[in-house]
């Protein structure tokens, strides 16, 4: 007879209990203990040795009896509870309500009508994750065209430094990431999946900045070097995805607040610019002029009065957007300048 030592024993006690600790850990533990358990289930309920004492089981009446030794009082509570009514009318009460909680715990999306890039409001998105900073927030789960809408545009503020978050979505179904705060660890995870880089990446300075990116250019320089493959390119489920600096994990701090402003997926082939721009109570009006010219100062004349124009039939090229706000007092604000390309 062979004798297991008694360190050898507890060594392999302690290594099981560390790799179950690190499991519950995980953020997708939960829901692989919740798959295992209705497989388990379906398989009860379907091989025909189990399946008559898996159902029997479930209509098993579950109740409470109050009774005292002299018979006067015999209570029974509930009546006509079996376990599969206590399943579906309390379990799941019970399972529904802690999905809330845990979806309150990771993050707060709110719509903040105090401040804006431009217009009278932008979405507000709060970390509540103490544990680990995972700061994810999807801005579009539906799929789209990347061949006919390559590019990506959004309006952003971070109201504290100290963020760390990649922009993550599926393309065909594989794993895609743009870099956005900070470079990804060489090795690490999502090193793998990265098709581009937001430049510059994102500033963290509570003041409000543009992220815009061609993820089709990005991908044909990275992933599809040879050619655009024959189903096209479907993109889906677009988020921010926290990332690790350093190795150290996720390090989004808690209460962390981003703000997100005029978030668009769109081509640069349309002929029929539109714009809008943040706007004052104290503005009179605007002088706008639209060429193709980086750094044309608008004449102090009012030439639009609302935070907007547009311009139609525009030829293809690269285009430069200059806007000057003039107050109810006459006096001229610096020009403001954005750049656009138009493809043919």
């Amino acid at each position: 007879m062979r004798l297991i030592p008694i360190y050898t024993w507890n060594k392999g006690i302690r290594n099981f209990d560390v790799r179950r600790r690190q499991f519950i850990k995980q953020p997708w533990a939960q829901g692989v203990i919740l798959l295992v358990c209705v497989v388990i289930a379906m398989i009860l309920a379907n091989l025909p040795f189990t399946s008559h004492a898996y159902h029997s089981f479930l209509e098993t009446t579950l109740t409470i009896n109050a009774a005292s030794p002299d018979g006067s009082i015999n209570l029974f509570f509930p009546r006509g509870m079996t376990v599969e009514k206590f399943i579906n009318d309390i379990l799941m009460v019970i399972f529904f309500f802690t999905v809330g909680l845990e979806i309150r715990r990771e993050a707060w999306v709110l719509r903040n009508t105090d401040d804006a890039a431009t217009g009278k409001a932008c979405a507000e998105f709060i970390n509540l994750n103490v544990d680990q900073g995972f700061y994810s927030i999807f801005f579009r789960k539906a799929p789209w065209d990347v061949s006919r809408w390559p590019c990506v545009s959004f309006n952003y503020r971070f109201k504290q430094p100290g963020c760390a978050l990649n922009l993550s979505m599926l393309v065909n179904d594989a794993m895609t990431i743009v870099e956005w705060t900070n470079k990804n660890i060489e090795g690490g995870y999502f090193a793998p999946s990265v098709v581009g880089v937001s430049e510059p990446y994102a500033l963290q300075d509570d003041a409000w900045h543009e992220t815009s990116f061609d993820l089709r250019d990005m991908l044909l320089k990275t992933r599809f070097t040879n050619g655009l493959p024959p189903t096209g390119l479907i993109a889906a489920e677009l988020s921010t995805w926290a990332t690790a600096v350093n190795g150290h994990g996720y390090v989004n701090p808690k209460d962390a607040r981003l703000y997100i402003d005029n978030f668009t997926i769109y081509s640069n082939k349309g002929k029929n610019p539109a714009f809008t721009w943040s706007a004052t109570a104290d503005d009179g009006g605007y002088a706008v002029v639209f060429d193709q010219k980086p750094d044309t100062v608008p004449a102090e004349k009012v030439t639009h009065t609302e935070a907007k124009a547009s311009f139609p039939n525009t030829a293809p090229g690269t285009w430069f957007l200059h806007v000057r706000s003039c107050s109810k007092a006459n006096a001229w604000s610096p020009a403001a300048h954005k750049k656009i390309t138009i493809e043919p």
